[in-house]
């Protein structure tokens, strides 16, 4: 929960109560695949960074992949802004034709990705390409489980209107995997609390057009960087609402975790 106090203030991705609970999930998941230092981690479609920046913490060579240059330069100067800095090689391409060498990365995760695309085989096949014979893929994406959404109950549409599905099931996500990958784990997360904030907060950026990624930061009008800026300051307040809230998701995480959630994670390991 606290690890966010180690990056920049103005660092607006952990602005988002479901970035801030993603935290912990991601970083159990680079203690079980750090092995040593210096092991090489792909970053897919790192938008704001903030995954790379967190797996940089932790001792990995971290490759930050996205078609945002914006953001990627964001990511790097937010990086070494930090105490100690870290650091991560910025790559500007698509995930769908990955330009690294096959068998060169320990580790790959690709974080709310697959849902974007036309051909998610596409990417998942090219992450086989890129690990190593026994290297780990996180793919984290929403579920199929809506039900504990209630902006889904009064028909609103609340997700980004990119998202080329509702969202996925561990069935769904194996019937795509190549020849060569296999899940070994899978977990729900966002159950009822926090899927609600998180979409009463996304409903509220929207309204004042805002958003919490760096990576559209860097490329909005001055106008609406300024605004932004102004919402920044205001951190410590933003702090006290979302501390409680982080709390009481954690909370029901912990007592409700046989349900199913809105989001869901795999580890998925190459033979």
């Amino acid at each position: 929960m606290f690890e966010v106090y180690s990056f920049p203030r103005d660092y607006l991705t952990f602005w988002h109560l479901g970035a801030r609970m993603g935290v912990r999930s991601v970083t159990r998941f680079l203690r079980g695949v750090r092995c040593g230092e210096g092991r090489v981690l792909l970053d897919v479609g790192s938008g704001g960074g903030s995954t790379s920046l967190l797996a940089a913490g932790m001792g990995f060579r971290v490759i930050s992949m996205d078609l945002s240059i914006p953001g990627l330069r964001d990511a790097r100067l937010a990086g070494a802004r930090m105490r100690p800095p870290r650091m991560i090689a910025p790559v500007a391409g698509d995930c769908c034709r990955i330009p690294l060498r096959g068998a060169s990365a320990d580790a790959v995760i690709a974080s709310h990705i697959i849902e974007h695309l036309d051909e998610p085989r596409s990417l998942l096949a090219e992450a086989n390409r890129v690990l190593r014979p026994g290297g780990v893929l996180r793919v984290s994406c929403p579920s199929t489980f809506h039900v504990l959404r209630i902006g889904r109950w009064l028909g609103l549409r609340l997700d980004p209107p990119d998202h080329k599905v509702t969202g996925y099931s561990a069935r769904d996500v194996r019937a795509l995997l190549p020849e060569g990958l296999e899940v070994t784990r899978w977990m729900y997360e966002g159950r009822f609390l926090e899927s609600n904030f998180a979409d009463l907060q996304h409903g509220i950026a929207t309204i004042l057009r805002l958003r919490a990624n760096p990576a559209r930061l860097a490329s909005a009008p001055p106008s609406k960087r300024r605004a932004s800026a102004a919402v920044a300051a205001l951190w410590f307040l933003k702090e006290l609402i979302l501390l409680p809230l982080l709390i009481l998701c954690k909370i029901e995480d912990a007592l409700l975790f046989f349900m199913p959630g809105s989001m869901i994670s795999l580890e998925i390991r190459k033979t």
